[in-house]
Formats: structure tokens, sequence, C-alpha cells
């Protein structure tokens, strides 16, 4: 459909805000999940760092674009990724996973939870409580640790390497509890575990007292947007279970991966 000709007229205040404003959002798009500092967003748009901080405000206030305060760098937010994900069409993947949610929680009786990942980032989408009360449990809208979760865990493991110690390297590993992995030496040889067997383990590494089983699904390019896992307490769920669940986990993260598009020859896409 041909868009109809605009009519001859200098070029509006408003129209070279939009403009700036495209070009800051593509900018932090090709900085992916690292961002990038106000200097360099400002000089790339040839915007004044005070003019460039204004824009970067009101893309923040409207979730965007987020600003990390510990490396002062500013990077795509959900905001981009809610409308991105309506551009491209792609299937909301709530309603596929939902009746995969259930019958896992009720073939075992413990709290199920739905991610969305992008550009680095865990966020929770949907959480269904099981039967068996965990002391802090998971809420929507909350962000899982890349380290120390089985989501995060799995998700990691199904990026190319680099892609994936570059965000660990981004994050860090601070130790939540004992059981916390810490070392990128320690983490490259749990990750080539996980890669071997389909899903991750979270054994009390984020929170102690919880044990979690994740696996990641890919969408229709190949690329790993989405994690399901189970958590429950450590008393309720042994190893011999976990590694039960996991193995349906990955049947699930199958299915639901090739109803999204993704097919098994599909290059995976950091």
């Amino acid at each position: 459909m041909t868009m109809p000709a605009p009519p001859d007229e200098p070029r509006t205040n408003a129209v070279q805000a939009v403009q700036r404003t495209l070009r800051l959002l593509r900018d932090l798009g090709d900085a992916g999940a690292i961002g990038a500092p106000l200097a360099a967003l400002a000089r790339s748009a040839g915007l004044s760092e005070a003019t460039a901080l204004r824009y970067l405000r009101t893309l923040v206030d409207g979730e965007f674009v987020e600003y990390d305060e510990a490396t002062a760098r500013y990077r795509l937010g959900l905001g981009v990724l809610v409308l991105g994900e309506r551009a491209l069409g792609d299937v909301d993947p709530r309603p596929l996973v939902l009746p995969q949610m259930e019958g896992l929680r009720d073939a075992w009786g413990h709290t199920v939870n739905l991610a969305a990942f992008r550009n680095g980032r865990i966020v929770l989408i949907e959480v269904m409580e099981g039967n068996r009360s965990i002391k802090k449990g998971a809420q929507v809208g909350e962000e899982d640790q890349l380290h120390s979760t089985a989501l995060g865990k799995a998700l990691l493991a199904s990026l190319p390497r680099e892609r994936a110690l570059a965000l660990l390297a981004e994050h860090g590993m601070p130790a939540t509890t004992e059981h916390t992995i810490t070392s990128a030496e320690a983490m490259a040889a749990e990750l080539d575990r996980v890669a071997a067997r389909g899903y991750a383990t979270d054994e009390e590494e984020a929170e102690l007292g919880l044990r979690c089983v994740g696996v990641a699904i890919r969408d229709r390019r190949g690329t790993p947007s989405y994690g399901i896992s189970v958590s429950a307490p450590v008393q309720a769920l042994d190893h011999d279970d976990s590694a039960e669940i996991g193995e349906a986990l990955v049947a699930a993260a199958r299915e639901l991966s090739r109803r999204l598009g993704h097919r098994a020859e599909a290059t995976p896409v950091g």
C-alpha cells in the first residue's frame, strides 16, 4: 500500500524531534544489551548532551528506554519489546504455554513460571502457583537473575557461548546464597552440563530452600526468547523428581518452540 505524499511544507520542529528520537532508538538497538552512554548517543545523533538527555528521559518515562545507574548506560526497554512483537506478528506465547503450565502444575503440584528474555533481561510474564508454599513467591513483572536461576542458566546455555559470557560479565555473578556460582570457569562448566541435558537446575542458588528446573523456548528466528520453569521447596522436589521434570520440560519446550515457528534446522541467534 502506497502512502500518500506529504504536503510540500518546511520540516517542522515536531518532525525533527521524531527523527532524533528514532535515531536514538536505532543507536540503542545497535548497542544491544550492553547499552550506550549519554555522550556516545548524543554524538551519534548530532545532539548536545543536554538535548539528548531530555529525549532519553522522556523515553525512559515511557518505558521505551532503560537507564542502568551502575553503568551509566542506556538500553532499549520493554516498551519497545511490546511494539516490536506486535509489529513482527509474533504469537503471544501465553495462550500456547498455559495448557502446558497447567499440566505441569497438576502433575507435580509445584509452581510453574513463564518468562520473556530480551536484551539480557529475564522478566516473568506468567506465574501459576502450585499447592506447596514457597517462602518468597514469584510475581509477574519480576526480573530473574541470569547466573543464579534455572531460567537464567537455561537461556544462557541456549546462546552462543561468547554472548552468554558477555552477558555474565555485564551483569556480574554476585553470591545470593552460599550455593550461587560466582566464577566464570564454574559457570562455563555448568552451562556445558545444561546444554548437554537440555535443562537447567537451581540448587538453592537464588534462594535458600528453593529448587528450580528450567528450559529455554525458541521463537521462529531461533532466538531463546522465553523460558519456562518449575520451582518448589527442596523438601518437596528431590533430585529424581528434578530430572523427571527436566525431561518433561524439554519435551514441552520443543513443542512450544515448534508452535512458535521454530524449526530445528534454523540457526540459533542471540
